[in-house]
Parts: C-alpha cells; sequence; structure tokens
C-alpha cells in the first residue's frame, strides 16, 4: 500500500476547542497529529449541524485550540467522518511552530 501522507502521523489525546465561526464552536479531542494536519473527534460539534451540513463544512476555515499546550492553529477543514465524529483539518498557521514540531516527533 502507497503512503500518500507527506507526513507520518503521531497518536496524540489532547482535549481542544474548536471555533468555525461565532455560532458553531465546540470542544473536541485530537486523535493523532502530523505536522501538516490533524484528526479530531468532536462529537459536541457534530450536535450544531444537521445530517445534511456536515459536507458544508469542507473546505471551511477553523481555528483549534489545544488546551493543554496553550497551542493556537488555524487551517481548512479537508475531510468529514460524520458517521465517527471527526475532521481532518490541513494546518496553515499555528501559533508557536517550533512546540507543534516538538509535539509532532
Amino acid at each position: 500500500m502507497n503512503q500518500r501522507r507527506n507526513s507520518l502521523r503521531k497518536i496524540y489525546k489532547s482535549k481542544v476547542s474548536l471555533q468555525l465561526n461565532e455560532i458553531i464552536k465546540g470542544y473536541g479531542y485530537t486523535k493523532d497529529i502530523c505536522v501538516g494536519g490533524v484528526c479530531i473527534s468532536s462529537p459536541e460539534l457534530f450536535t450544531f449541524l444537521k445530517q445534511d451540513q456536515a459536507d458544508q463544512i469542507l473546505n471551511v476555515m477553523v481555528e483549534v485550540s489545544l488546551i493543554s499546550e496553550s497551542l493556537t492553529l488555524q487551517g481548512t477543514i479537508v475531510r468529514v467522518n460524520e458517521f465517527e465524529k471527526e475532521l481532518v483539518i490541513s494546518i496553515s498557521q499555528i501559533s508557536n511552530p517550533t512546540r507543534w514540531m516538538w509535539l509532532c516527533k
């Protein structure tokens, strides 16, 4: 099987706060991380979305705060798994890049 990812994922569990806009906010936790992205499980966030709206948040900018790390990530939602209540985010900005790289090692 070919590895499509540029960076290997690391299993990492941390509580996060997500904010899509002024109305849609929620909590969740990271499942895995890599230098360029993060997978987040957030059942709470999906309670705001109707079943047919989950696909509408693809390519939407989101801000993710890793609460225990005092670290903020900004990026774009690139995959939504409604069944698992998961989001995959491609990261575009990091508040502390050095800390993020250390976490991803």
